[in-house]
């Protein structure tokens, strides 16, 4: 399947990078994720609500592919991936099963009974590429995270999926309401005052992917619900306590 070995990694980075087994699991995965989208797009083009309404969860979960596996279209494929880029994949992908399936079971209906069984079907696939990935102690968190839309259990043999409803720590949130003049203004934050602010709101694990982007305190005050989206951010309890967040520290400037 390869022509050349696997580069030699040393201890410390082979906690850092996939094994063989788990890239080949993400590989799968990546495949799945490519005809969801393939179908999706074609979907798209008799109905513009499809469009309108995953248009975000495609493009995030596309790009991501396509930053993590540049060469997925070719003969050769990544001989290493980090597990920072592989749970970025994870949470772009889990976003668009999860979008695209609320919308199967909510207001789609396809004019073609076989192009709604090819997107069923092409979905079905990717939870279950999901559901395999959430065997690796690492990775589970990243998976069993993911939101479940209040729409039902979901079709026999898609990966089921839970929300978390850990209760807000919100008085985490209470340092940001202290003195403003004791605080650096939000719109001079660097990196490290984005992380801290993160960990005061209780999401510390979106710490890498606001620096992998290079989101800092002018970005910040600008993100908005569909920017959230884009980086891979579903949960909606999630996104509205990042976003009353914003507000708190805007309100100070």
């Amino acid at each position: 399947y390869r022509s050349t070995s696997r580069p030699r990694l040393s201890s410390q980075q082979s906690m850092e990078y996939l094994t063989e087994e788990e890239l080949a699991q993400m590989q799968q995965l990546a495949q799945a994720t490519e005809m969801l989208i393939s179908r999706i797009r074609e979907a798209a083009k008799t109905r513009k609500a499809i469009e309108q309404e995953l248009a975000h969860a495609v493009n995030g979960s596309s790009l991501a592919l396509s930053e993590a596996m540049p060469n997925k279209g070719g003969s050769s494929s990544p001989e290493v991936l980090s597990r920072s880029t592989a749970v970025e994949v994870s949470v772009s992908v889990k976003a668009l099963y999860t979008e695209t399936r609320a919308f199967l079971e909510g207001k789609l209906q396809l004019d073609s009974p076989q192009q709604e069984e090819g997107l069923r079907h092409a979905l079905s696939a990717v939870g279950q590429e999901l559901q395999k990935l959430s065997d690796i102690h690492w990775m589970a968190p990243v998976i069993n995270s993911a939101e479940e839309e209040s729409s039902g259990s979901g079709n026999k043999g898609s990966l089921k999926l839970r929300i978390n409803l850990a209760k807000p720590k919100r008085e985490k949130e209470k340092p940001q309401k202290q003195k403003p003049g004791s605080l650096t203004p939000v719109d001079k934050w660097g990196p490290e005052e984005v992380s801290a602010w993160l960990e005061a709101l209780d999401l510390g694990e979106y710490k890498e992917i606001f620096m992998r982007h290079d989101i800092q305190g002018p970005e910040l005050i600008l993100l908005e619900r569909r920017d959230l989206k884009d980086l891979g951010i579903s949960k909606v309890g999630h996104v509205k306590r990042i976003l009353q967040g914003i507000k708190d520290t805007t309100s100070q400037l």
